[in-house]
């Protein structure tokens, strides 16, 4: 039972119950406030603002502005000072780093991914639960027995996507990379990927992806350090057949977010190619 791991003090006021019930409201104010450009404006700002200039180059209101502000400030994602009886408001080094659209490791894309697409499925989660299958029809309209279909539908919902997968991979890309010792293979094939991090290996890496190439490259690729191939598949069945022609020594796997996965090394010449 719940009550046999909590405190008499959370017995008698129930702190953590309240605060999971109210996540998502936390969550929803990081999500607005990245969707209305608030953590970029104040990375830009050279000076701490008011909520009254925040709210004129963002062409919000003045209260409503004035009132996400402090919320942000409440969770610890803003600072604020009070100078001559105004509340001057400036981004803490988290929001900088990771909440600002223009920082290296930014988690801008994520985020919109999470409010705009995450977050209005989770709405549904009581009918998933009674119906037992995917609510992309109910939320977003196109019916699709694909999921990935649904994510695919057009190229700004594909560079959404893409941008959720990167917004990961920035922050956990090379840890993943680095956890094992790659330098024996000769090729590296990266299947579903879109950014390859690599170190000074002396191999040649393939990405294999069902989105266009053109679109891949124009918006999604990054300098690599070996020799790069970009291979589009037109579904899983020919995804296979490619992959099952790469010769020995080749490590195929796919990286994603906190997951690594691989498959087995492949034992096999080189087979007639699709």
């Amino acid at each position: 039972m719940m009550s046999e791991h909590l405190s008499q003090s959370e017995l008698d006021y129930p702190f953590r119950l309240l605060e999971y019930i109210n996540g998502f409201r936390v969550s929803k104010v990081i999500f607005s406030a990245s969707e209305l450009g608030v953590f970029d404006l104040l990375l830009r700002s050279q000076e701490a603002l008011s909520a009254q200039r925040v709210a004129q180059e963002l062409g919000t209101s003045m209260d409503g502005m004035e009132r996400l502000l402090d919320a942000l400030v409440g969770i610890e994602i803003l600072e604020v000072e009070v100078t001559n009886g105004t509340a001057l408001y400036s981004s803490s080094d988290v929001a900088n780093l990771y909440l600002a659209k223009g920082s290296s490791k930014s988690l801008h894309d994520m985020i919109i991914y999470q409010s705009q697409t995450i977050y209005p499925l989770w709405s549904h989660l009581g009918d998933a639960i009674r119906e037992g299958k995917s609510q992309y029809e109910k939320t977003f309209g196109p019916p699709s027995g694909d999921v990935f279909q649904t994510i695919y539908r057009s190229e700004e919902e594909m560079l959404k996507f893409m941008g959720l997968m990167n917004s990961s991979w920035v922050i956990d890309g090379h840890d993943v990379v680095t956890a094992f010792n790659l330098s024996s293979f000769q090729t590296i094939v990266d299947l579903g990927g879109e950014k390859l991090l690599t170190q000074s290996w002396s191999c040649r890496a393939a990405i294999l992806q069902v989105l266009d190439v053109s679109l891949l490259q124009t918006h999604l690729m990054e300098p690599c350090n070996c020799p790069l191939v970009v291979i589009r598949c037109d579904g899983a069945e020919q995804l296979l057949k490619l992959a099952g022609c790469w010769t020995l020594r080749t490590r195929i796997g796919h990286c994603c977010a906190n997951n690594l996965f691989y498959c087995k090394t492949p034992r096999m010449h080189r087979s007639s190619g699709p």
